[in-house]
């Protein structure tokens, strides 16, 4: 387990981890699109990522998952909790 600073290039490759774990991590809507750079860098379609999320402001939280099911796919209780998020072959 490392932390990652969202948006920089990091010098993994794709597909290198088997597991992404989130937490907390959706509320701030201006690091969105950043968040989202550096799943799809980090994420090949073998990749789990699992994101835990609790809804607290869904006007500013649901950008992120309206962005992403564009890119990944995702299970979960439609309350939140627990979603995983799998890449699309495009």
């Amino acid at each position: 387990m490392q932390e990652l600073d969202w948006g920089c290039k990091c010098s993994h490759k794709r597909g290198v981890f088997g597991v992404l774990l989130l937490s907390d991590c959706t509320y701030w809507q201006h690091l969105h699109e950043k968040l989202l750079d550096t799943l799809l860098h980090l994420a090949d379609c073998n990749t789990i990522i699992l994101l835990g999320h609790h809804w607290r402001r869904p006007e500013a939280e649901q950008p992120f998952f309206d962005m992403a099911a564009t890119r990944f796919t995702a299970a979960g209780p439609g309350h939140g909790c627990l979603f995983v998020l799998t890449k699309l072959v495009l």
